[in-house]
């Protein structure tokens, strides 16, 4: 790193110009990356385990693709069950989202959410239509901590572009099959309302939030995928 003295920067108002700018630009934002393998996150409502997330990480070239599964199955009486099914194929290049193909079964609502290339530029196509992607949009799978950073969010259950507010806390040990791990606490507030917990590898390890049907589901992730 260069360190420049307060008289060089004076006597050069050229310099002087150009640290100002340096300061005002915004922080560029980390490549959003994972290494290769699966993660499987046991799901529970009102501590009874109602269904799995299936995480699958690989690399193509410069591509990272992610395939996020979410199954959820919640008894009921006089019915065998309620059932929620996302199904999402994201593609990540140079650690920006180029790609997503989603299809959800809310308990009965059937959803399709695309981020394709086209001649315009990335669009979103959902149930609110065909618009543009705004810059650095990531997905509500939010499984890096660095999709947490203040990026407009691609809500895969609704085809809503939201931007939340996220603020992030201390580290909290976080059970993990038995262990307690350390964890970076991030709420999600506005649009978008999560509480999610990343290890010190920037990859989520639990989270919870409320689905469609109000009810608080609570993902709680393997130390591995078995």
């Amino acid at each position: 790193m260069l360190f420049l003295s307060a008289s060089a920067i004076c006597r050069n108002p050229g310099l002087l110009a150009l640290v100002l700018l340096a300061l005002l630009l915004p922080a560029r934002a980390q490549a959003i990356d994972a290494p290769d393998g699966k993660r499987v996150a046991d799901i529970f409502l009102d501590e009874v385990k109602v269904g799995r997330q299936l995480l699958s990480f690989r690399h193509e070239g410069r591509s990272l693709i992610v395939d996020d599964e979410i199954d959820i199955s919640v008894p009921r009486l006089r019915v065998l069950a309620e059932h929620y099914l996302l199904r999402c194929h994201e593609v990540w290049r140079n650690g920006a989202l180029a790609e997503i193909v989603t299809d959800v079964n809310d308990y009965g609502r059937l959803a399709e959410v695309d981020l394709t290339e086209t001649a315009k530029g990335p669009m979103i196509d959902g149930a609110a239509g065909q618009q543009p992607a705004p810059q650095g949009l990531v997905p509500s799978s939010l499984w890096s901590i660095e999709m947490s950073k203040g990026q407009p969010v691609l809500d895969l259950d609704s085809g809503r572009v939201v931007n939340p507010r996220f603020s992030t806390g201390p580290e909290e040990p976080i059970a993990v099959a038995g262990d307690d791990v350390p964890a970076r606490h991030v709420t999600a507030a506005g649009g978008l309302s999560r509480e999610l917990w990343y290890g010190r590898d920037g990859l989520l390890v639990r989270q919870q939030y409320r689905d469609s049907k109000g009810q608080l589901l609570d993902f709680h992730m393997r130390p591995s995928a078995k």
